[in-house]
């Protein structure tokens, strides 16, 4: 019962809830990582095919 008043107060001076809660937010913390990422590189590489397909029609 201890446990659960703890979790109540100060739930990260519980050592379970950490071990619980930490992978999930690794895990959410490389996915906004990831679209972020995919956000600032779209325009990039969207610019890129852009060229190619370009120099592709001109070799045409």
């Amino acid at each position: 019962m201890n446990t659960a008043i703890d979790l109540l107060k100060k739930p990260d001076s519980v050592s379970i809830y950490n071990l619980r809660v930490i992978p999930i937010s690794l895990e959410c913390c490389a996915s906004l990582y990831g679209y972020e990422l995919e956000e600032t590189r779209g325009p990039e590489r969207a610019q890129t095919a852009y060229e190619e397909e370009r120099v592709s029609v001109e070799d045409e």
